[in-house]
């Protein structure tokens, strides 16, 4: 829950370890959480004298335990999000290093000169034919990568101290209720800078008007331009 998803130098792998982890825990207290409601819905049958405070303790573990799991789904998705940002610029540093060496190979490659023979030049225009075919498809790469970069999110607008320009679209990745405040999967709000009101720089807001700080259940969409 304390993780900092905005974190550039984050280590995906111990993130990814750590969840199974406590997955692991959850499904190993899952049984003794299930044992326990069917206890009390077993007191409640019979009649128990304290039949309300046995509804009142199992409604309550009941929340407690659905809330974990939400808190898990938003963990997974961060996950999700944090490994996709990292493997499209991982992608494209690879796109850029081919990109580069291409360059290289094909300016010293096609430099001629006077003294260079036609014999030379049209096998130099064989070539050029063959190449172009893959270059094609190192378009369709550049075009993929353009394509995923619509949707990649974001590191800086996932930490709400960040300072915000304008509205940042977010979307919730879990069912929220709390009091006035529900939002649920996938609602889309929006997140901005507040100046008119006495609240703190950076705060989540929904189109009806409902403000909430929860940084784990939302996670920013706009997508990535330059630097992230």
């Amino acid at each position: 829950v304390n993780y900092d998803w905005s974190d550039r130098n984050t280590n995906m792998t111990v993130k990814k370890e750590n969840y199974s982890g406590l997955m692991r825990e959850l499904e190993q207290r899952e049984k003794k959480v299930n044992d326990i409601q069917a206890m009390g819905d077993k007191l409640v049958r019979d009649g128990h004298p304290g039949k309300k405070t046995v509804e009142a303790f199992t409604a309550a573990l009941q929340t407690q335990w659905s809330w974990i799991l939400q808190l898990c789904c938003c963990v997974e998705a961060h996950l999700k999000e944090n490994m996709a940002y990292y493997q499209f610029f991982a992608d494209v540093k690879e796109a850029q290093d081919k990109m580069k060496k291409m360059q290289e190979s094909m300016k010293k490659k096609y430099s001629c000169d006077r003294s260079t023979t036609a014999t030379r030049l049209e096998d130099l225009l064989q070539d050029a034919v063959e190449e172009k075919e893959q270059l094609n498809e190192f378009k369709t790469l550049l075009n993929g990568l353009n394509k995923r970069s619509r949707s990649v999110i974001q590191l800086k607008p996932r930490n709400p101290t960040t300072p915000i320009k304008g509205k940042t679209p977010i979307q919730a990745v879990c069912d929220f209720k709390q009091q006035e405040v529900r939002f649920f999967n996938p609602d889309t709000s929006l997140r901005f800078r507040q100046q008119n009101f006495n609240l703190p720089d950076s705060m989540w807001f929904r189109s009806r008007s409902i403000k909430e700080k929860s940084v784990l259940c939302s996670t920013t969409r706009s997508p990535s331009s330059g630097r992230c």
